[in-house]
């Protein structure tokens, strides 16, 4: 993830960036918490792709991609 755009905040929006091992984005969602109480609340052991529907995060979105990359 080196260099990849994981947080991004907008006033009181902080959006949230996920990719897949191809470097391509997996998910993506947006919460009124602060950047620095995700990092807080955010467990090692559980993948973030999880944090992803839940109910503090009502604007989320996946993504997925046919065997050729589109």
């Amino acid at each position: 993830d080196l260099h990849r755009e994981i947080y991004r905040t907008q006033g009181k929006l902080t959006s949230c960036f996920g990719y897949d091992s191809m470097g391509r984005k997996a998910w993506q969602y947006a919460t009124t918490l602060p950047a620095e109480k995700l990092s807080q609340i955010q467990n090692p052991l559980i993948k973030p792709e999880r944090y992803v529907e839940h109910a503090y995060n009502p604007i989320h979105r996946r993504y997925e991609y046919d065997p050729a990359g589109n």
